[in-house]
């Protein structure tokens, strides 16, 4: 199964990012080959951000958040998101 090589990850977003910044995640990695060793990324429902996958050099590919929603701090002090790799 993938594994991620951290459990948790913490980005801070100022209130004065624009609207598609980007944010990228620490990806899962799998022992498996060939077909097997292909991940799939699936973010948490939430009005803030979506997923984008970057293609790297080579066939690795990364997790990246960006931002389709301002955050206000004093609504949103801190969001929590589940990122799952299959």
């Amino acid at each position: 199964p993938p594994l991620f090589s951290v459990a948790e990850q913490k980005i801070l977003v100022p209130e004065s990012r624009l609207l598609d910044s980007q944010f990228p995640l620490e990806g899962a990695s799998d022992a498996d080959v060939g077909e097997n060793s292909m991940l799939t990324y699936k973010l948490s429902s939430n009005e803030f951000f979506i997923l984008d996958i970057v293609n790297k050099k080579g066939k690795d590919k990364f997790p990246v958040l960006v931002l389709r929603k301002l955050i206000d701090r004093e609504e949103n002090p801190q969001l929590k998101l589940l990122l799952t790799a299959t």
